[in-house]
């Protein structure tokens, strides 16, 4: 029976996995500078380090190397705090998945303090019970340890705790430690498409089809 769900943020809830991708031009905008065509190709090999190193050095800037970290995370913040949006439909299922009685966390990979920001803009923040941070609990998702915790925090069994992510990483991993999962797409993860389809319990392109979702929690309530 599904009594709970612990509700990944990035590419999941939030239509913000993009974000990552135009991040280098969105700073480089921020400074007045056009990016040449390719740019994002070139730092996704990168590490921040090596990112920050090529635009200092490729693009002549004449900030430290610790200025453009934090002109890039102020890049970043204001995205998170003024421009994401919800996946189609996420603000209904999760009002939806509250008004029905089930329980919610978040787990996040992603920075909490963001994402914690943007779901309070959107409205849907106070839905959920509590937000579960890899970084604070020096896990990631190829573990089990996060979910493992959401299921804690509810006072559930794991089999109880569906978890809605939209990475193959992520799911493996849930599925493999006993948790029922659905898959969101997100353009990140489209390569992982066929074996997502595969492995997850469910799959949905986005979340306007929360009726069903919800006729088939009932069903397992």
């Amino acid at each position: 029976m599904i009594r709970g769900a612990a509700f990944d943020i990035d590419g999941t809830l939030l239509d913000s996995t993009g974000v990552w991708d135009g991040l280098g031009v969105r700073y480089l905008a921020s400074r007045g500078v056009q990016a040449e065509p390719g740019l994002e190709e070139r730092l996704f090999a990168l590490t921040l380090d090596e990112g920050v190193a090529y635009l200092r050095e490729h693009y002549g800037l004449a900030q430290s190397a610790g200025q453009v970290r934090r002109g890039i995370s102020a890049v970043l913040e204001g995205f998170y705090r003024k421009e994401v949006r919800l996946k189609p439909g996420a603000g209904s299922l999760v009002r939806a998945l509250r008004d029905a009685g089930v329980r919610m966390v978040l787990t996040t990979a992603g920075d909490p303090v963001l994402g914690r920001a943007a779901l309070a803009r959107l409205g849907i923040w106070d839905c959920f019970e509590r937000l579960l941070s890899c970084d604070a609990l020096a896990t990631t998702k190829a573990e089990p340890t996060i979910y493992r915790m959401a299921a804690d925090a509810l006072g559930l069994a794991p089999r109880e705790v569906l978890v809605v992510e939209d990475t193959l990483q992520a799911l493996r991993c849930a599925h493999e430690a006993g948790f029922p999962t659905c898959a969101v797409e997100d353009e990140a993860s489209v390569a992982d498409r066929p074996a997502i389809r595969g492995l997850a319990d469910a799959y949905l392109r986005d979340f306007t089809g929360a009726d069903k979702v919800m006729e088939g929690l009932g069903e397992n309530r």
